[in-house]
């Protein structure tokens, strides 16, 4: 009688691990510390110029530029910034029905969470409101560059990078890149 059973018990063993197994994309949400929804554009003068999707960022009136960038960016902010931190990130799409720069404004994340993922960590010392960062030896792709401020909150910009590119005519080369 068993063994009548044990095809029932295989098929019942495996739909259970099945449902309980874990969606290899399921962590990669827009809270994610390495995950791009959006970019907000800015040309090589800080001046935004549009967007694509919905950004996940907390810019904190942050401004990061240009937006995409060829590995030379500038940042400017009327508060003291007193560490950098620059994060490789995955893009992902989100449901068009989701607020995601809204709620992007509540999430935070941990200097020890950032130390561990990012490639470039960056102390600022005496901050005059303008930055220059250099970026050239980056991969091509998306980056959340993360800034300590003053008052010891955290924010970040979604950006991406490409050294090899001298401009961007259009930027319906991110549909490509993230479909």
């Amino acid at each position: 009688m068993t063994l009548k059973l044990f095809p029932y018990l295989v098929l019942f063993s495996l739909i259970y691990l099945c449902s309980s197994c874990e969606d290899a994309d399921s962590s990669l949400d827009y809270a994610s510390i390495d995950v791009v929804t959006g970019l907000t554009f800015f040309d090589e003068n800080g001046q935004a110029i549009g967007k694509w999707r919905e950004p996940n960022q907390s810019t904190q009136n942050v401004s990061i530029y240009p937006i995409p960038n060829n590995g030379n960016v500038f940042l400017f902010s009327g508060e003291i910034i007193s560490k950098l931190w620059v994060v490789p990130a995955s893009c992902i799409q989100v449901n068009d029905n989701d607020d995601i720069e809204s709620l992007s404004l509540d999430l935070a994340y941990d200097e020890e969470d950032l130390a561990e993922v990012s490639i470039q960590d960056i102390d600022v010392v005496d901050f005059t409101g303008n930055l220059s960062l250099n970026l050239t030896d980056l991969s091509p792709g998306f980056y959340k560059i993360f800034y300590r401020m003053s008052n010891n909150e955290i924010g970040w910009t979604n950006s991406y990078t490409d050294p090899s590119q001298t401009s961007f005519p259009s930027f319906a080369f991110l549909d490509d890149v993230c479909p």
